[in-house]
C-alpha cells in the first residue's frame, strides 16, 4: 500500500513539474511544436499512410501467404514460418509502425498467438531506407550512401537477431488453412484502422517534442552539440537530422539509435499494439539489436565507407507546401472514414 502511494505521489510530482515547465518555456515549446506539426503533415502522414493501409489490407485478405512464397529461402535462414517472411521484409523497409500494425491484426484474427506476436515484433521493426537515406544520409552527411550504410546495418542486425531468437523461441503460425479472401469492406476497414493508428502516432510525436524541448532548454548547451543530439535521438529519432559537421565518428551511435528507434517510436508502437500482446520481449530485443547494429555499421563502413563526401549545407527542416494541402485533405478523409465506421457500428448495436 505504501509503495503504491509513493508511486502515485511521484507521478503527481512529475506531472506537476512538467506542467509548470510547459508554462515557463512556452515560447520555445510553441515554436518547436509548429515544426513538429509540419513534420507530421509533410513527412509522417505522406510517407506512412499508404504503407499502413495496404499492409492492413494484405493482412486482412491473407495475401501475405502468397506474396511470401518466393522468399521462403530467407524464411529458412532467419527461422520464420514461410508465410511470415513477407511481413518481416515489409516491416524492415516500410517504416517503424508497419510491422506492429500487421502483427496486431494477425494476433486479433488468430493467425498468431500472443507469445508468437510478441516474438515476431522483436525483429519486424525498422525506419526504412527512405528515412535513413534522406533525413540522415543527405541532410547530415550530404550522401544517401551513408544513409544506406545505416539502414543495412539495422537490417543485418535484425536478421542476425532473428536467426538466434527465432530458433531459441520458435514462432507458431496458425493461419495455414485460412487462404485468401477479399471483400470491399476490407478496404474501408484497412483505411480506417491505418488512419486511426496514424493519428495516434502523430499525437505521440507532438507530445515527445515538448519533452525534447524541455531537456534542451533545461540542460543547456550539451544537447545542442552533436553528442547531445545523438543522445536525444534515443528519445526521438528525428533529432538525428540536427547533427552537423560530418560526424562520422558517431555513425555506430546513429545506427544504434536507428535500431532502437527512440522512446517516442516505442510509445507509438505501443499505441498500435494496444493490449494485443506484451511489449517486454520487444524492448529487450531492441537493446540487443541496437548493439548489433553499431557493430555491423563499423564493419560495413570499414569496407564501403567514403569519407570524401561533403556535407549538405542545410540541415533544418523545410516545409514542403506541395505536401501540405494533400495531407490536410487526407486527414479530413481519415476523420470522416473513422466517423462513418463508428456510426455504422452504433446503428448495428
Amino acid at each position: 500500500m505504501m509503495k503504491r502511494r509513493l508511486k502515485n505521489a511521484l507521478a503527481t510530482a512529475v506531472m506537476t513539474v512538467y506542467a509548470v515547465m510547459l508554462v515557463v518555456y512556452s515560447e520555445q515549446i510553441t515554436e518547436d511544436m509548429r515544426a513538429a506539426v509540419m513534420r507530421c503533415i509533410n513527412v509522417i502522414i505522406p510517407s506512412l499512410f499508404a504503407f499502413m493501409a495496404i499492409s492492413q489490407l494484405i493482412t486482412r485478405s491473407g495475401a501475405y501467404i502468397y506474396i511470401s512464397k518466393p522468399f521462403k529461402p530467407i524464411a529458412w535462414l532467419i527461422g520464420l514460418p514461410g508465410e511470415l517472411v513477407f511481413l518481416f521484409l515489409l516491416s524492415n523497409t516500410a517504416g517503424y509502425p508497419v510491422g506492429a500494425s500487421m502483427i496486431r491484426s494477425m494476433v486479433q484474427e488468430g493467425s498468431l498467438d500472443r507469445r508468437s506476436g510478441a516474438r515476431l515484433l522483436c525483429t519486424s521493426y525498422n525506419g526504412g531506407p527512405a528515412f535513413f537515406c534522406s533525413v540522415v544520409g543527405v541532410v547530415v552527411f550530404g550522401s544517401s550512401k551513408v544513409g544506406m550504410i545505416i539502414f543495412l546495418s539495422i537490417v543485418l542486425a535484425n536478421m542476425t537477431a532473428a536467426i538466434v531468437l527465432n530458433r531459441l523461441f520458435p514462432i507458431k503460425y496458425n493461419g495455414m488453412s485460412k487462404g485468401m479472401s477479399f471483400s470491399p469492406s476490407m478496404i474501408s476497414d484497412s483505411v480506417a484502422d491505418a488512419g486511426e493508428s496514424l493519428m495516434k502516432i502523430c499525437g505521440m510525436i507532438l507530445a515527445f517534442q515538448t519533452v525534447s524541448t524541455l531537456i534542451t532548454q533545461i540542460c543547456g548547451d550539451f544537447f545542442r552539440e552533436n553528442e547531445g543530439i545523438a543522445a536525444l535521438s534515443f528519445l526521438e529519432i528525428s533529432n538525428l537530422s540536427e547533427l552537423e559537421g560530418l560526424p562520422y565518428r558517431l555513425l555506430p551511435v546513429i545506427a544504434a539509435a536507428g535500431a532502437f528507434g527512440g522512446l517516442c517510436i516505442i510509445m507509438q508502437i505501443k499505441t498500435v499494439v494496444g493490449d494485443a500482446f506484451s511489449m517486454l520481449p520487444f524492448l529487450f530485443a531492441r537493446i540487443f539489436c541496437a548493439i548489433l547494429s553499431a557493430a555491423w555499421c563499423v564493419l560495413i563502413y570499414h569496407f564501403i565507407g567514403d569519407r570524401s563526401v561533403s556535407a549538405a549545407s542545410q540541415s533544418e527542416f523545410i516545409v514542403n507546401f506541395n505536401n501540405f494541402i494533400p495531407s490536410l485533405c487526407l486527414i479530413m478523409m481519415i476523420f470522416l472514414t473513422v466517423l462513418q465506421k463508428r456510426l455504422d457500428f452504433s446503428r448495428k448495436v
